[in-house]
């Protein structure tokens, strides 16, 4: 009897995994290129999200100077359990994770409107002017500053512009 209960929950184990797979399996899966004037930073394995929400990663990161203004070609592999419609108009952008983490690629869909994106269908890109990554700088840089200032509000400032802290003296 025992034998027979034994062989009994091994075959209803079997059953269930068989029913409800282990992990994630990507079942739907799509290869995107976008080309870059620069992706400093971004290596291959790299996370990719769409809208904010991680669905796969960078395959390769690889310079063709024929390609002339964007010589920086992008491989996207994306995989979800679900079916994933992006359209071929989504923009994709190269972003940090946090002030330091590292860079991502970021497709965003949110005014986009297009027809969905074939397997190995191109994005366009989107990409700071020099003028605007000196803004987005000069804004973290005031961030820092204010953070400081908040934190150390009695802190003397050096010649440099800098708070000196009791540890600095």
């Amino acid at each position: 009897m025992r034998r027979l209960t034994l062989a009994f929950c091994i075959l209803v184990v079997v059953f269930v995994a068989l029913l409800f797979p282990f992990g994630h399996h990507a079942s739907h899966k799509l290869n995107i290129r976008a080309y870059f004037r620069s992706a400093s930073g971004l290596n291959s394995g790299a996370a990719v999200r769409v809208d904010g929400v991680n669905v796969g990663s960078v395959t390769s990161v690889r310079i063709r100077p024929e390609l002339g203004e964007r010589p920086i070609e992008v491989l996207i592999a994306i995989g979800t359990p679900y079916d994933l419609a992006i359209p071929n108009d989504s923009l994709v952008s190269l972003t940090t994770e946090g002030v330091l983490g590292p860079t991502i690629a970021d497709i965003d869909t949110r005014q986009a409107h297009g027809a969905r994106i074939a397997d190995n269908g191109v994005l366009a890109t989107k990409e700071l002017t020099p003028e605007e990554a000196a803004q987005a700088t000069k804004r973290v840089k005031d961030a820092i500053i204010r953070a400081v200032d908040k934190a150390l509000p009695d802190a003397p400032i050096t010649n440099s512009g800098t708070k000196q802290t009791d540890s600095a003296k």
